[in-house]
């Protein structure tokens, strides 16, 4: 029936029979107002019975159609792993149509998923914007997303003073990021005192990671590969302390009401060539109960290496996860593993360590993380 009214309405304008078929392309859009091409014919005819602003009005109508299935287009690309595609898709819509809110919320979504946090909050800052202007514009949930979202990726890369996701959603997970997080002379100390640690002889030898697998803490190279020192005392003397001045910070940024640490776990990590951690929680839960780290709320990453940095990769992906419900998201952030900076996350937010690409053999080139846990 569409098809025969769209021909219908060609057919009219072929003949110059303008007045009916404007009114065929009405009845068409009636029952199809996604029909991008009646909307484009629609505005040839306006414009043939001399009507400019009926004209206008037609193909405004087309961009806007066009531009909501170019974004569906691209979204379907987005979950299907093809990101590149998808960013494109996004950048023709909003060509068409510069407010439209799928694509901009899609378009901030994929540039998280590349680490270009300052194009994602851009696109978030003018999805916030038009709620205000026009709040009929955007439906209640993409609204509160984009609030939230927003936050998270904007100043100071926070979520605070936002709502907890509802269930069913699962929106961006909040992380407080810290660049030039200790003095230079700090960072460089830290790598040097580490480097005799590759000595196997040392009576304290970087040991091959673990994961919690069937029942216990085993190598598993399914899950994770890299070196890690337990716990050095020599590091918590002086890390500790700086970590427990930010911790007020970081709650406040996370969501999380404030809590004395019980415990803090904390580790050295090293990753080389072709090492990873695949996705995973720092907490056994929702999974399953472990009593060693069901207590964990707060993951920390201090990244440090040499500089200029000689590894490609690693950078740390976090899902997007409803920190309330454990539930996971098409989504995540990339964050890259800036040497200096510090990173907290809630440890309920499933995240991984992308794989590390190096050309040299010295270990010392390689990518390292204080990292741990905060207990309740």
């Amino acid at each position: 029936m569409i098809k025969a009214w769209f021909d219908q309405a060609r057919q009219a304008v072929a003949q110059a029979d303008f007045p009916a078929a404007a009114r065929r392309l009405e009845e068409l859009l009636a029952q199809t107002p996604d029909h991008v091409e009646a909307w484009r014919l629609l505005a040839r005819v306006r414009d043939s019975l001399a009507q400019p602003a009926e004209a206008a009005a037609a193909r405004r109508e087309a961009q806007q159609r066009e531009a909501e299935n170019l974004a569906v287009a691209a979204r379907g690309l987005w979950l299907a792993g093809m990101v590149a595609p998808a960013r494109a898709g996004c950048r023709k819509a909003l060509a068409l149509s510069p407010g439209n809110p799928a694509a901009l919320l899609l378009a901030s979504q994929l540039a998280r998923q590349v680490g270009d946090f300052a194009a994602a909050a851009a696109d978030l800052a003018r999805l916030t914007d038009l709620a205000e202007q026009r709040p009929s514009a955007l439906p209640p949930d993409l609204a509160a997303q984009a609030t939230f979202d927003g936050a998270v990726v904007g100043a100071g890369l926070t979520a605070a003073g936002n709502p907890c996701c509802p269930a069913g959603q699962s929106w961006a997970t909040p992380f407080l990021r810290r660049e030039n997080w200790l003095p230079r002379a700090r960072h460089d100390r830290l790598l040097s005192d580490l480097a005799a640690r590759w000595n196997p002889q040392h009576q304290d030898p970087w040991q091959a990671a673990t994961v919690w697998t069937r029942g216990k803490y085993q190598q598993s190279a399914d899950h994770r590969v890299a070196s890690v020192l337990y716990n050095p005392p020599e590091v918590r003397r002086w890390f500790l302390p700086r970590l427990e001045a930010i911790l007020p910070q970081a709650f406040a940024c996370l969501g999380l009401a404030p809590f004395q640490p019980g415990q803090i776990e904390l580790q050295v990590s090293a990753y080389r060539r072709h090492e990873y951690y695949r996705a995973h929680r720092d907490t056994a839960w929702p999974e399953a109960a472990e009593s060693s780290s069901d207590g964990r709320v707060l993951t920390f990453v201090y990244y440090f290496s040499r500089r200029p940095q000689r590894f490609r990769g690693g950078a740390l992906k976090l899902h997007d996860t409803n920190c309330a419900s454990g539930q996971v998201g098409a989504g995540f952030s990339l964050i890259a593993p800036e040497a200096n900076s510090l990173l907290c996350f809630p440890s309920v937010a499933l995240h991984e360590v992308c794989p590390l690409e190096l050309d040299s053999d010295d270990p010392l080139d390689g990518r390292f993380t204080v990292n741990g846990w905060i207990h309740r």
